[in-house]
């Protein structure tokens, strides 16, 4: 990842505990799924995933994604989560695509 987008990562992991902490809320970590892509990564994942296209933000180390499926049935968790993303989006410091396989899409800008 570019030095912006790990910034972009350690502050939305800062803004999340933050929140489970001020909400008196279990901290579960959440995980990254795909970080950077070599084009030939992303010819492979395009024989088997319909969300991979061929010049994927994911080649340029911005983009990754975070499984919103592994918060499992811990729903306040995964609100507290997306009320960071939402945050960080509206201070215009990301892009968020939920995915029906189970990702959050987030390219940093």
């Amino acid at each position: 990842l570019l030095p912006k987008a790990i910034q972009f990562l350690n502050d939305l992991s800062n803004l999340y505990y933050s929140n489970c902490k001020k909400y008196n809320i279990n901290y579960i970590p959440f995980e990254i799924t795909s970080l950077t892509r070599s084009k030939e990564s992303v010819n492979k994942l395009q024989e088997t995933n319909a969300n991979a296209i061929e010049n994927s933000p994911h080649l340029y180390g911005k983009t990754f994604d975070v499984s919103y499926g592994l918060f499992n049935k811990n729903i306040n968790q995964l609100n507290l989560f997306i009320a960071a993303l939402k945050k960080l989006k509206s201070e215009n410091r990301c892009y968020v695509k939920f995915e029906k396989n189970g990702c959050l899409h987030i390219t940093t800008r």
